[in-house]
């Protein structure tokens, strides 16, 4: 063999070790990092989502406390002049009128309680607050065909006690006449709540045969 032969030979040879120790049958590998920014981003979508929840809630109670208007806290006068409590009505918009009577002092059993329709509470009979407030001229009570006035209301029982609170609605009156149709507590001469020696039997006329007037409370602007 000439030396040019074993020379390509050799050169030849030293080319195929050189391949054969360049490749590999092992897969490439790589170390992969944890996105801290999707963390990030992650965590900041929950914030943001707390967030909005803790917003549409303060906003839920706005708009509730917005709905409840105008407020009006008077005293209950006995027909001795003494205060026994106090009630306060609290605008509803097209809902009504709510109203929270906290009172003592009133014998243990049913009481009827209505809106009439004079704010004067002249002792001790009270009769200067007038008859029922009933601007819609309907007939008295929850269980006759043409009732009940605008200024009925369920009757509310004392404990031994004498003392109680009680929150009722009554849907057919408004305290201005504001943005519904509702007649309003404070026309032209105000009105009264009264509180009754006995239970409305919500059919007898004029009045549910309730007894006395026992307790009373101007509504008058």
């Amino acid at each position: 063999m000439t030396l040019t032969k074993i020379l390509l030979s050799t050169a030849l040879i030293a080319n195929l070790a050189a391949c054969s120790g360049g490749s590999s049958d092992a897969p490439d590998t790589q170390t992969v990092e944890p996105d801290s920014n999707l963390s990030m981003n992650d965590s900041s979508l929950d914030d943001s989502a707390m967030a909005d929840d803790n917003m549409n809630d303060d906003k839920m109670d706005n708009m509730a406390e917005a709905e409840r208007g105008e407020v009006l806290t008077r005293d209950v006068m006995s027909p001795t002049g003494d205060k026994i409590g106090t009630v306060t009505l609290t605008d509803l918009g097209v809902d009504g009128t709510e109203v929270k009577l906290d009172v003592s002092g009133l014998e243990q059993g049913t009481h009827a309680m209505h809106f009439h329709q004079t704010g004067k509470c002249v002792g001790p009979d009270f009769k200067s607050a007038g008859g029922h407030f009933n601007p819609t001229n309907m007939e008295h009570g929850f269980d006759t065909a043409n009732g009940p006035h605008a200024g009925d209301m369920k009757n509310i029982e004392v404990g031994v006690s004498g003392e109680g609170i009680f929150t009722v609605t009554n849907d057919r009156v408004s305290i201005r006449n504001g943005e519904s149709d509702l007649p309003p507590l404070l026309d032209a001469d105000g009105s009264a709540l009264i509180l009754h020696m006995k239970a409305d039997d919500y059919t007898s006329q004029p009045s549910g045969a309730a007894g006395a007037r026992v307790g009373c409370a101007e509504l008058t602007p």
